[in-house]
């Protein structure tokens, strides 16, 4: 009797699609670093309306047929195709690398930069250790920043220094996605089953980080198309395999931003974003695919517990009481290998504020994302 399948049986892999509605020839594919997860196939049948004699049951028409998957994951540094498909984003990148960048007292000279008022930029290369960390630029004059924080000590221009600003804003740009599953079968040549999909695209994204432990995600993904066969699409490779940090909580959440600052130390117990597209089917006749559209607008919501301090003991409840509100709020990744990584709300309301326990406070919050004047609501920064 042959044994059952478990879940080391079914391997799922991805490719970012070179064109939406067309699969790429001859796909690279990477594993895709998820804890769960597979394609559900969703088929609809349609009753039929013609009567049946002798009271029997009426006949059961074939009608269409959709792909989704959920991810749930560990967050690695892979998660970056996956968020960056849920925002609808495309790469601005402002990044500049010279022995030209100088570090002023109260921020950086970058010649002839592009990066914008309110950007977020990661150094490196700065003599002082203490330099080479993330920036929010608050204010610019030609080739000087004004960033916040400052930085820890001036240098003049000489060492090779890196300013990276790899910035993915919401937008209207669909990223699609190729998944493949592969599934142990005695049956099929090589003992794996192929199945290969294209057009999937990311619906909802979750971030969350506990208080401790392992921070998380979940990517919801629906999908138009399946290419027929089991069989490994000619010519097909994959990616050599990657060595992925797992992100802690503790070691590898950086800081959170409100504003233009970083907060104080433990001032956030939990986090917790999503964006939600809205996708929905558009059905037709003569159309097998669902044919999944994007919704009208999105939704950029979140969750987040913090610590109330005496300096300032109602801090969260006012800002949450106070109509004009508006909050830039956001979180920042640093993994070993010196990547960074910032997602950020730069018009983010605080809609409730309500404080718990009995001994030491704490205050939940709920918030949400708003167009900000640059029509941006959530967007990533990357220094990779």
């Amino acid at each position: 009797m042959a044994r059952q399948l478990v879940r080391s049986d079914i391997d799922l892999f991805y490719k970012v699609q070179t064109t939406v509605g067309t699969p790429d020839a001859t796909p690279q594919f990477t594993r895709v670093q998820r804890s769960s997860g597979v394609i559900q196939q969703n088929t609809a049948y349609v009753q039929g309306n013609n009567l049946t004699q002798n009271r029997g049951g009426k006949e059961q028409v074939y009608d269409r047929i959709d792909y989704q998957a959920t991810i749930e994951a560990d967050i690695t540094t892979q998660l970056k195709d996956f968020l960056v498909a849920g925002l609808h984003a495309v790469l601005d990148d402002n990044s500049h690398t010279g022995t030209d960048v100088a570090i002023l007292a109260n921020g950086l000279t970058v010649p002839s930069n592009t990066i914008a008022i309110g950007d977020f930029v990661f150094l490196s290369g700065a003599t002082n250790p203490l330099n080479n960390i993330a920036y929010r630029v608050t204010g610019k004059s030609g080739d000087d920043l004004v960033t916040s924080p400052a930085p820890a000590a001036t240098e003049a221009a000489g060492a090779s220094m890196t300013v990276s600003s790899k910035k993915y804003a919401n937008g209207m740009t669909q990223t699609a996605f190729m998944f493949q599953e592969r599934i142990y079968d005695e049956s099929a040549v090589g003992n794996l089953n192929h199945q290969s999909f294209y057009d999937f695209f990311a619906n909802n994204c979750t971030v969350t980080v506990p208080e401790t432990g392992i921070c998380t995600a979940s990517v919801e993904t629906v999908g138009n198309y399946k290419i027929a066969g089991t069989a490994a699409i000619s010519g097909q490779t994959d990616a050599a395999a990657t060595a992925y940090e797992t992100t802690s909580a503790v070691h590898n959440v950086e800081n959170f931003w409100l504003d233009d600052s970083p907060l104080a130390d433990c001032a956030v117990i939990s986090y917790e974003a999503t964006v939600s597209n809205g996708y929905e089917t558009s059905p037709g006749a003569a159309c097998e695919s669902p044919h999944y559209i994007m919704g009208a607008n999105p939704e950029f919501t979140g969750t987040a517990v913090m610590r109330p301090y005496v300096d300032d003991s109602r801090k969260w409840q006012k800002i949450a009481e106070d109509p004009t509100n508006n909050q830039g709020f956001g979180l920042e990744f640093n993994w070993s290998d010196g990547k960074k990584a910032i997602i950020y709300m730069p018009k983010a309301k605080f809609t409730a504020a309500t404080a718990e326990g009995d001994n030491a406070q704490t205050v939940s919050v709920t918030f949400a994302g708003q167009e900000d004047a640059n029509g941006e609501t959530m967007v990533l920064f990357t220094n990779w």
